[in-house]
């Protein structure tokens, strides 16, 4: 249903290795190393996804945004991969969700959603594919998530303990209309 990147051995291990680097760098208590190789994962995967189709991506500047893309008339569209652990498939009922802090200090141009799928456990060895569910921009995300504040409840029944912005992967745009817009 969605694009999906398998992670080998090899992809594996440099995600590992990026993982380490970047929990190092973070020096934050916000994220765990399994954060940070969790969203390496789909960073990866969307790395991948564009540079097989040979558009022009590369690693983004000064971390306000992960990557960003060469679009027609030397456009760059600076792109924040934001990558949940599933131990299911990613349907469209679900959602995907952002910190409000996280969209108030981070101001890339889209806002790229992964869903890194573990089975059964969670845990580097365990990542089996990353799903590539969906993309918007970070203005639509302001203007359409719905914000839910802490003590209230995610469509999951999870508790939410940092006030956040919720979309329905339905909601998303395809990946494929983010690969058409930098051609147009």
């Amino acid at each position: 249903m969605y694009p999906r990147y398998s992670l080998d051995p090899k992809r594996r291990q440099a995600a590992i290795e990026n993982a380490d680097i970047l929990f190092r760098d973070a020096n934050s208590d916000d994220y765990s190393w399994f954060n940070c190789f969790v969203g390496v994962t789909g960073e990866h995967a969307v790395y991948t996804y564009f540079d097989k189709q040979n558009y022009g991506i590369r690693q983004g500047g000064k971390k306000q945004h992960d990557l960003e893309l060469q679009a027609a008339y030397n456009k760059i569209i600076r792109i924040e991969v934001k990558t949940i652990c599933r131990t299911v498939r990613c349907e469209p009922s679900f959602e995907v969700n952002l910190w409000t802090r996280q969209v108030k200090t981070q101001h890339p141009d889209v806002y790229v959603f992964c869903s890194a799928y573990f089975t059964p456990t969670k845990d580097s060895a365990h990542c089996q594919e990353v799903e590539i569910v969906g993309w918007e921009s970070r203005k639509n995300v302001i203007e359409c998530g719905k914000l839910l504040p802490v003590g209230a409840k995610f469509g999951s029944g999870k508790e939410v303990h940092r006030e956040s912005y919720s979309i329905l992967v339905s909601e998303l745009r395809p990946i494929t209309d983010l690969a058409q817009m930098v051609t147009a």
